[in-house]
């Protein structure tokens, strides 16, 4: 156990990130400016998955579960609930 942070990747967002959400290997990156990404972690990178190309301001964000699909919600600035495929 040690009291230091120990890097063990880095990835170079877009602009302004305003939340991360994390299931299982994948996390959901959203940005101020530039919408949400998808990641997946796979020791030791992450690995851009894909993104929303539609210039969306996003409130929240989330993952959604369908078995055996996964999915991303976005809430946006001006109210709309989007489901970015």
């Amino acid at each position: 156990h040690s009291d230091t942070l120990v890097p063990i990747s880095f990835y170079d967002s877009t602009f302004y990130v305003t939340s991360l959400r994390v299931l299982k290997s994948y996390v959901l990156l959203s940005d101020a400016f530039k919408s949400v990404q998808l990641l997946q972690w796979r020791e030791p990178d992450l690995l851009f998955k894909g993104k929303d190309y539609e210039d969306v301001v996003p409130y929240a964000s989330h993952f959604v579960v369908d078995s055996p699909s996964l999915g991303m919600v976005v809430c946006d600035h001006r109210g709309n609930v989007q489901v970015p495929s």
